[in-house]
């Protein structure tokens, strides 16, 4: 449980898919200062995961220095863990200086700007405000950068400028969910996409912008795309009240300035191997359309939606500055993590293909203590006819982080036109379930057929990364390999972070409205 794009621009006019093979496979980041053997992190939120996870992971990672920890308050409280350190003794521990804002640590002249990346482990309802923060940050680093180029700048083997070696860019790991709020989400995507083009104003807030997919009609143009008004590339479905998303991002908003530096989500799952199989597998057209997807989560962690002092997970934040969250609970907290696998691996096939969330119908069960949703069975409508089933509940007996632990129990079935793949466990026994390929082709000759093809044998059945011990999980590797200018994967960027917190939104709508919900 969490606190919860490439080098060049690109016109929004332009064919697009929505984590294709430049986003969601190994990515090659820019040149930065940090190209020696360290990256200098920061990491924002001080509470329950960062103590247990996050600060110790970095800490035993001799590729990284924590440069600094920013929190609010002096001394971080959580139910999750009655003992946490105040920052003072977590400065003493790790050596690093502490600040109480985002702005006070990059106004710092010594620190704030050596920083190659940021954690955001907060509050789900001040991820928005501190990714935008940090993005800008990036955008402005990314600019200077460009406009004291001159004689340091140098072509690259295929003609792209490049950076000298003298700029920094500003990489993201965002705790999920992404948001709660439908209009942030897309706020933040618009936010990283409009980086990729390092022509636009740093400032939008007096935009409105239509993206297809990502909103809905802009009352304002004012951009061009390639000689065209963004009202000349997007289109209206007239059998919809939401804009028709056929307008895909090929490279998705996973960088930031200019194509350097990144923007994952902490999804660990969409990391693993068995997740990059599946994307691959997808990806390369072997089930064919996917028509149908049946996916379950149990999670044993009713003593957290029970607990009427877990507010962060319980009650929906007097800081929810949309207005748009009407609840909380265990589909915010836990089932991003399966939708968020789900959009991951089915994405990069293109406009038709990829799975976008169309409307929603979900009825919900409640805490009597809290009020929080602890088990939901939801129906997604995807904009190509597919649909999927999602059931998950957090009534699983026994608790997640208990010595032993009680792992997760997950199951997902995705059928396209010419096959199916399986992936079912217990995400604390990798013995307990197999990535599965059920061939349809029949290959020409009817042999292939109903043939089970196992992916990753080796490695059996691995989803949340959940160890305290070592450095960390891949997705954490990945931010850091980021930091460092190297190859990374994205396993959850920004448009997997946004149709997750669609669904999840239209989730919460429909069992209030006990309506079929459109997704906004």
């Amino acid at each position: 449980i969490g606190s919860s794009g490439n080098v060049g621009s690109i016109g929004l006019s332009r064919t697009l898919s929505s984590s294709a093979a430049t986003a969601s496979s190994k990515t090659k980041n820019g040149p930065v200062s940090s190209a020696t053997a360290t990256a200098n992190i920061a990491l924002i939120g001080a509470g329950w995961w960062s103590q247990g996870w996050h600060l110790p992971h970095l800490d035993r990672n001799e590729k990284v220095k924590i440069s600094a920890i920013v929190d609010s308050s002096p001394h971080p409280k959580s139910n999750l863990n009655p003992h946490l350190e105040p920052l003072s003794a977590l400065a003493s521990k790790y050596q690093c200086p502490i600040y109480s804002s985002v702005a006070d640590l990059l106004d710092d002249p010594a620190i704030g700007p050596t920083v190659d990346g940021a954690i955001v482990c907060t509050p789900h309802s001040t991820h928005f405000a501190i990714g935008k923060e940090l993005i800008r940050e990036g955008r402005r680093r990314f600019r200077e950068a460009k406009g004291a180029m001159g004689k340091n700048e140098v072509m690259g083997t295929n003609g792209e400028r490049e950076m000298s070696q003298s700029f920094r860019p500003m990489n993201i790991l965002m705790e999920k969910p992404m948001t709660t709020s439908v209009t942030q989400a897309r706020k933040l995507h618009q936010l990283l996409l409009e980086c990729r083009n390092d022509d636009d104003d740093l400032d939008h807030d007096d935009k409105e912008w239509n993206l297809g997919e990502y909103g809905t009609t802009a009352s304002k143009t004012g951009n061009n795309t390639n000689g065209k008004e963004l009202s000349e590339v997007v289109s209206s479905s007239p059998s919809s009240s939401t804009t028709t998303q056929t307008l895909h991002n090929d490279r998705s908003g996973n960088h930031i300035g200019g194509g350097m530096g990144c923007f994952l989500i902490n999804h660990s799952a969409n990391y693993r191997p068995q997740a990059k199989a599946a994307h691959s597998l997808i990806r390369s057209g072997k089930l064919g359309t996917i028509r149908h997807v049946s996916a379950f989560f149990a999670s044993p962690l009713s003593w957290i939606f029970d607990d009427p002092s877990n507010t962060g997970w319980n009650q929906i934040p007097p800081d929810d500055d949309e207005g748009e969250m009407v609840g909380n609970g265990f589909a915010w907290g836990q089932s991003s993590h399966l939708l968020a696998w789900i959009y991951h691996v089915s994405s990069g096939r293109g406009a038709g293909e990829d799975l976008v969330p169309d409307r929603v119908y979900c009825s919900m069960t409640t805490s009597e203590k809290t009020g929080a949703d602890v088990s939901h069975a939801a129906t997604v409508h995807c904009t190509n006819g597919a649909t999927f089933s999602l059931s998950g509940t957090s009534l699983l007996p026994g608790n997640a982080h208990s010595d032993p632990p009680v792992g997760k129990r997950v199951k997902i079935k995705i059928f396209g036109t010419k096959g199916a793949l399986f992936y079912s466990g217990d995400d604390r026994d990798v013995e307990s379930g197999r990535l599965e390929w059920l061939r349809g082709d029949d290959d020409g000759d009817g042999s292939g057929v109903g043939t089970v093809e196992i992916q990753c044998p080796e490695l059996g059945f691995q989803f949340e990364d959940l160890d305290q011990e070592g450095i960390g999980p891949e997705s954490l590797q990945m931010f850091i390999d980021s930091c460092l200018g190297r190859d990374f994967y994205v396993g959850a960027d920004s448009l997997v972070g946004l149709r997750s917190v669609q669904t999840i939104d239209a989730m919460y709508r429909s069992h209030l409205s006990e309506n079929c919900e459109n997704v906004r």
